[in-house]
Protein backbone atom coordinates (compact mmCIF):
# COMPACT_ATOMS: atom_id res chain seq x y z
CA UNK A 1 0.00 0.00 0.00
CA UNK A 2 1.07 3.79 -0.95
CA UNK A 3 1.18 5.47 1.97
CA UNK A 4 1.26 9.17 1.40
CA UNK A 5 2.05 10.82 5.00
CA UNK A 6 2.75 14.88 5.19
CA UNK A 7 5.68 15.98 5.55
CA UNK A 8 4.77 17.36 9.04
CA UNK A 9 4.49 13.44 9.52
CA UNK A 10 7.23 12.95 12.31
CA UNK A 11 5.19 16.13 13.68
CA UNK A 12 3.12 13.52 15.54
CA UNK A 13 6.11 12.49 17.77
CA UNK A 14 5.90 16.25 19.17
CA UNK A 15 2.50 16.62 19.28
CA UNK A 16 2.28 13.19 21.75
CA UNK A 17 4.22 15.75 24.55
CA UNK A 18 2.18 18.63 23.85
CA UNK A 19 -1.46 16.43 23.79
CA UNK A 20 -1.35 12.95 25.13
CA UNK A 21 -3.22 9.85 23.67
CA UNK A 22 -1.95 10.29 19.93
CA UNK A 23 -2.65 7.26 18.13
CA UNK A 24 -0.34 6.33 15.47
CA UNK A 25 -3.09 4.41 13.21
CA UNK A 26 -3.59 6.41 10.16
CA UNK A 27 -6.80 7.11 9.01
CA UNK A 28 -8.06 8.45 5.11
CA UNK A 29 -7.74 12.01 4.58
CA UNK A 30 -11.80 11.43 3.55
CA UNK A 31 -12.41 9.94 6.94
CA UNK A 32 -10.21 12.72 9.36
CA UNK A 33 -11.75 15.26 7.56
CA UNK A 34 -15.47 14.03 8.21
CA UNK A 35 -14.13 13.34 11.97
CA UNK A 36 -13.30 16.55 12.19
CA UNK A 37 -16.25 18.50 10.46
CA UNK A 38 -18.01 16.73 13.44
CA UNK A 39 -16.48 18.69 15.81
CA UNK A 40 -17.45 23.03 15.83
CA UNK A 41 -13.57 23.42 16.93
CA UNK A 42 -11.64 21.49 14.76
CA UNK A 43 -14.26 22.78 11.69
CA UNK A 44 -13.10 26.15 12.72
CA UNK A 45 -9.16 25.04 12.69
CA UNK A 46 -10.00 23.42 9.42
CA UNK A 47 -11.60 26.31 8.19
CA UNK A 48 -9.28 28.40 9.05
CA UNK A 49 -6.04 26.31 7.70
CA UNK A 50 -7.87 26.24 4.06
CA UNK A 51 -8.26 30.09 4.18
CA UNK A 52 -4.93 31.15 5.77
CA UNK A 53 -2.91 29.01 4.08
CA UNK A 54 -4.56 29.45 0.66
CA UNK A 55 -1.14 30.30 -1.05
CA UNK A 56 1.01 27.46 0.75
CA UNK A 57 -1.93 24.94 -1.04
CA UNK A 58 -1.68 26.62 -4.13
CA UNK A 59 2.29 26.33 -4.42
CA UNK A 60 2.45 30.22 -4.55
CA UNK A 61 4.67 30.37 -1.73
CA UNK A 62 7.43 27.71 -1.65
CA UNK A 63 10.24 29.78 0.44
CA UNK A 64 8.88 30.45 3.41
CA UNK A 65 5.55 29.62 5.54
CA UNK A 66 3.06 32.78 6.39
CA UNK A 67 2.26 33.27 9.62
CA UNK A 68 -1.50 33.17 9.72
CA UNK A 69 -0.80 29.42 8.09
CA UNK A 70 1.42 28.57 10.39
CA UNK A 71 -0.73 30.05 13.27
CA UNK A 72 -3.76 27.66 11.68
CA UNK A 73 -1.46 24.95 11.58
CA UNK A 74 -1.02 25.21 15.21
CA UNK A 75 -4.74 25.68 15.34
CA UNK A 76 -5.31 22.57 14.62
CA UNK A 77 -2.97 20.37 15.92
CA UNK A 78 -4.56 21.68 19.22
CA UNK A 79 -8.20 20.59 18.68
CA UNK A 80 -9.64 17.90 20.84
CA UNK A 81 -9.31 14.63 20.18
CA UNK A 82 -6.81 14.91 18.05
CA UNK A 83 -8.98 14.95 15.30
CA UNK A 84 -6.98 17.98 13.96
CA UNK A 85 -3.81 15.54 14.29
CA UNK A 86 -5.62 13.12 12.70
CA UNK A 87 -6.51 15.10 9.28
CA UNK A 88 -2.63 16.29 9.63
CA UNK A 89 -1.64 13.14 9.49
CA UNK A 90 -4.13 11.25 7.30
CA UNK A 91 -3.21 8.72 4.03
CA UNK A 92 -4.05 9.84 0.63
CA UNK A 93 -4.13 6.56 -0.53
CA UNK A 94 -3.88 7.54 -3.91
CA UNK A 95 -2.26 10.85 -3.89
CA UNK A 96 -3.31 13.61 -6.29
CA UNK A 97 -4.71 16.73 -4.98
CA UNK A 98 -4.00 15.19 -1.80
CA UNK A 99 -0.53 14.58 -1.95
CA UNK A 100 0.19 17.64 -3.61
CA UNK A 101 -1.10 19.38 -0.68
CA UNK A 102 0.09 17.80 1.85
CA UNK A 103 4.11 18.25 0.03
CA UNK A 104 3.17 21.79 0.01
CA UNK A 105 2.62 21.86 3.60
CA UNK A 106 5.57 20.67 4.72
CA UNK A 107 7.08 23.86 4.16
CA UNK A 108 5.61 25.28 7.51
CA UNK A 109 7.02 21.78 9.66
CA UNK A 110 9.96 23.59 11.46
CA UNK A 111 8.09 26.62 12.46
CA UNK A 112 5.29 24.69 13.10
CA UNK A 113 7.11 22.44 15.24
CA UNK A 114 8.58 25.54 16.94
CA UNK A 115 5.53 26.77 17.78
CA UNK A 116 3.86 24.30 19.39
CA UNK A 117 6.73 24.47 21.98
CA UNK A 118 5.33 27.97 23.04
CA UNK A 119 2.27 26.47 23.79
CA UNK A 120 3.55 25.01 27.13
CA UNK A 121 2.27 26.47 30.37
CA UNK A 122 5.58 27.36 31.36
CA UNK A 123 6.50 29.22 27.84
CA UNK A 124 6.93 32.83 27.00
CA UNK A 125 3.54 34.56 26.21
CA UNK A 126 2.29 34.24 22.50
CA UNK A 127 0.98 36.38 19.94
CA UNK A 128 -2.91 37.21 20.60
CA UNK A 129 -3.64 35.98 16.74
CA UNK A 130 -2.30 32.10 17.65
CA UNK A 131 -3.62 32.79 21.13
CA UNK A 132 -7.16 32.92 19.80
CA UNK A 133 -6.78 30.42 16.88
CA UNK A 134 -5.92 28.06 19.80
CA UNK A 135 -8.93 28.78 21.85
CA UNK A 136 -11.31 28.43 18.75
CA UNK A 137 -9.50 25.04 17.65
CA UNK A 138 -11.45 23.73 21.22
CA UNK A 139 -15.11 23.03 20.68
CA UNK A 140 -15.96 24.51 24.46
CA UNK A 141 -13.39 27.21 24.37
CA UNK A 142 -14.83 27.98 20.84
CA UNK A 143 -18.68 28.32 22.63
CA UNK A 144 -17.07 30.61 25.48
CA UNK A 145 -15.31 33.08 23.10
CA UNK A 146 -18.71 33.57 21.17
CA UNK A 147 -20.41 34.02 24.73
CA UNK A 148 -17.52 36.32 25.66
CA UNK A 149 -18.48 38.39 21.72
CA UNK A 150 -21.69 38.50 22.27
CA UNK A 151 -21.85 39.79 25.73
CA UNK A 152 -18.79 42.07 25.47
CA UNK A 153 -19.31 44.59 22.97
CA UNK A 154 -19.46 47.88 25.51
CA UNK A 155 -15.89 47.08 26.52
CA UNK A 156 -14.82 46.27 22.56
CA UNK A 157 -15.95 50.24 21.86
CA UNK A 158 -14.34 51.13 25.50
CA UNK A 159 -17.33 51.97 27.25
CA UNK A 160 -17.68 49.69 30.40
CA UNK A 161 -17.64 46.10 31.02
CA UNK A 162 -21.23 44.76 32.17
CA UNK A 163 -21.64 42.41 34.90
CA UNK A 164 -22.16 39.98 31.40
CA UNK A 165 -19.38 40.49 30.24
CA UNK A 166 -17.42 39.83 33.19
CA UNK A 167 -19.11 36.48 34.02
CA UNK A 168 -18.07 35.49 29.89
CA UNK A 169 -14.50 35.99 30.96
CA UNK A 170 -14.47 33.89 34.18
CA UNK A 171 -15.84 31.76 31.81
CA UNK A 172 -13.32 32.15 29.45
CA UNK A 173 -10.25 31.93 31.72
CA UNK A 174 -11.94 28.49 32.87
CA UNK A 175 -11.10 27.36 29.73
CA UNK A 176 -7.42 25.15 29.43
CA UNK A 177 -7.24 26.02 25.66
CA UNK A 178 -7.85 29.62 26.68
CA UNK A 179 -4.80 30.04 29.27
CA UNK A 180 -2.71 32.20 26.65
CA UNK A 181 -5.43 34.74 26.28
CA UNK A 182 -4.90 36.89 28.75
CA UNK A 183 -0.86 36.94 28.77
CA UNK A 184 -1.21 36.85 24.62
CA UNK A 185 0.92 40.15 23.18
CA UNK A 186 -0.84 41.96 20.17
CA UNK A 187 1.96 41.94 17.42
CA UNK A 188 -0.72 44.72 15.38
CA UNK A 189 -1.97 42.05 12.70
CA UNK A 190 -5.22 41.82 14.88
CA UNK A 191 -8.51 42.55 12.92
CA UNK A 192 -9.08 44.46 15.99
CA UNK A 193 -7.41 47.70 18.61
CA UNK A 194 -5.69 44.66 20.82
CA UNK A 195 -3.57 47.36 22.79
CA UNK A 196 -7.04 49.35 23.90
CA UNK A 197 -8.60 46.18 24.23
CA UNK A 198 -6.05 45.05 26.76
CA UNK A 199 -6.13 48.18 28.14
CA UNK A 200 -9.73 48.38 28.70
CA UNK A 201 -9.94 44.89 29.73
CA UNK A 202 -7.94 45.34 32.86
CA UNK A 203 -9.20 48.55 33.86
CA UNK A 204 -12.56 48.19 33.34
CA UNK A 205 -13.14 44.47 34.21
CA UNK A 206 -10.21 43.23 36.60
CA UNK A 207 -9.35 47.02 37.98
CA UNK A 208 -5.65 46.56 37.35
CA UNK A 209 -4.50 50.11 37.67
CA UNK A 210 -0.70 48.59 38.33
CA UNK A 211 -0.81 46.61 35.19
CA UNK A 212 -2.34 49.61 33.31
CA UNK A 213 0.04 51.76 33.90
CA UNK A 214 2.69 49.54 32.57
CA UNK A 215 0.67 48.93 30.00
CA UNK A 216 0.26 52.51 29.12
CA UNK A 217 4.53 53.03 29.53
CA UNK A 218 5.10 49.98 27.20
CA UNK A 219 3.16 51.78 24.06
CA UNK A 220 5.27 54.10 22.46
CA UNK A 221 3.73 57.54 22.37
CA UNK A 222 2.43 58.87 19.48
CA UNK A 223 1.72 62.45 20.55
CA UNK A 224 -1.85 61.53 21.35
CA UNK A 225 -3.38 61.35 25.00
CA UNK A 226 -3.72 57.61 25.45
CA UNK A 227 -6.11 57.27 28.16
CA UNK A 228 -8.70 59.22 25.80
CA UNK A 229 -7.89 57.30 23.14
CA UNK A 230 -8.85 54.03 24.93
CA UNK A 231 -12.29 55.63 25.94
CA UNK A 232 -13.09 56.76 22.53
CA UNK A 233 -15.36 54.26 20.42
CA UNK A 234 -13.17 52.53 17.74
CA UNK A 235 -15.63 52.99 14.77
CA UNK A 236 -14.85 56.44 15.35
CA UNK A 237 -11.27 56.28 14.83
CA UNK A 238 -10.05 57.22 11.40
CA UNK A 239 -9.92 54.08 8.55
CA UNK A 240 -6.02 53.06 7.88
CA UNK A 241 -5.05 50.85 5.39
CA UNK A 242 -4.50 48.61 8.25
CA UNK A 243 -7.57 49.16 9.53
CA UNK A 244 -9.26 48.46 6.13
CA UNK A 245 -7.21 44.73 5.82
CA UNK A 246 -8.24 44.17 8.84
CA UNK A 247 -11.94 44.92 8.76
CA UNK A 248 -11.60 42.32 6.12
CA UNK A 249 -10.19 39.87 7.94
CA UNK A 250 -13.24 40.17 10.79
CA UNK A 251 -15.28 39.82 7.76
CA UNK A 252 -14.27 36.40 6.71
CA UNK A 253 -14.11 35.20 10.32
CA UNK A 254 -17.87 36.34 10.87
CA UNK A 255 -18.03 34.27 7.65
CA UNK A 256 -16.71 31.62 8.91
CA UNK A 257 -18.49 31.51 12.19
CA UNK A 258 -21.95 32.01 10.40
CA UNK A 259 -21.03 28.74 8.10
CA UNK A 260 -19.98 27.13 11.32
CA UNK A 261 -23.82 27.71 12.94
CA UNK A 262 -25.60 26.90 9.57
CA UNK A 263 -23.29 23.51 10.18
CA UNK A 264 -24.85 23.36 13.49
CA UNK A 265 -28.40 24.10 12.42
CA UNK A 266 -28.36 21.90 9.75
CA UNK A 267 -26.95 18.75 11.74
CA UNK A 268 -29.32 19.34 14.62
CA UNK A 269 -32.08 19.91 12.09
CA UNK A 270 -31.26 16.38 10.29
CA UNK A 271 -30.91 14.79 13.84
CA UNK A 272 -34.37 15.70 14.42
CA UNK A 273 -35.88 14.46 11.23
CA UNK A 274 -34.08 11.25 11.36
CA UNK A 275 -35.72 11.13 14.87
CA UNK A 276 -39.66 11.61 13.39
CA UNK A 277 -38.79 9.36 10.78
CA UNK A 278 -38.07 6.66 13.60
CA UNK A 279 -40.62 7.17 15.43
CA UNK A 280 -43.61 7.27 12.79
CA UNK A 281 -41.83 4.10 11.38
CA UNK A 282 -42.26 2.41 14.62
CA UNK A 283 -45.90 3.67 15.37
CA UNK A 284 -47.03 2.06 11.91
CA UNK A 285 -45.57 -0.76 13.08
CA UNK A 286 -47.11 -1.48 15.81
CA UNK A 287 -50.66 -0.20 14.53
Amino acid sequence: MNVCVLGLSHIILIAMVVVPGISNDLQSCQAAQLRCHARSGCLMALSNFFLHCQTVIKGDTKASCPTECKHALVSLLSTEDNAGVAFINCDCHKGGVCSERKERVAVCQNEVLESINVLREDAQPVSCNLARGVCEADTSCLAALQYYYDHCSRLFSGVRCTARCRNSLEILSRQPHASKLRTCKCDGTEDYDCEALKVNTEAMCFHNKRKIRNDINSIPDSGDDLSKESDEPYNKKKMTARDKKNAKRRKRRNRALTNLKKAQRDKKLKEKKSTQRKTQKSSSTKS
